[in-house]
């Protein structure tokens, strides 16, 4: 397996722990997974996403209500609408951006 293959493998186990509400000791022992192997591989993505800024393009012709792509440092886009809630849209890039962390 490559690195980008165990990267893209254990991106998705971070993210299936994140939303499964068990604590991280408990759900590496339900998956049969090391602790210390997924704090490495957590850390390494929290390295990775400072290191990748965030982008903003704006949006020309794709969505006609759509000015503005947010494109995050984890590859999450935010479709942004003209008429957005600047509260909403801090919250959402606030909580994509903490995911791999």
């Amino acid at each position: 397996m490559t690195f980008e293959e165990r990267a893209a493998k254990w991106r998705l186990l971070i993210e299936d722990q994140s939303s499964s509400g068990l604590s991280v000791k408990a759900w590496c022992n339900e998956h049969r997974h090391s602790a210390s192997a997924y704090y490495r591989w957590r850390q390494y993505f929290r390295v990775s996403l400072e290191q990748s800024p965030s982008t903003f393009v704006l949006a020309s012709g794709e969505n006609e209500s759509c000015v503005l792509r947010v494109v995050l440092a984890n590859q999450v886009s935010i479709e942004v609408p003209s008429d957005f809630d600047e509260r909403l849209l801090r919250r959402v890039v606030s909580v994509l951006t903490s995911t791999c962390g």
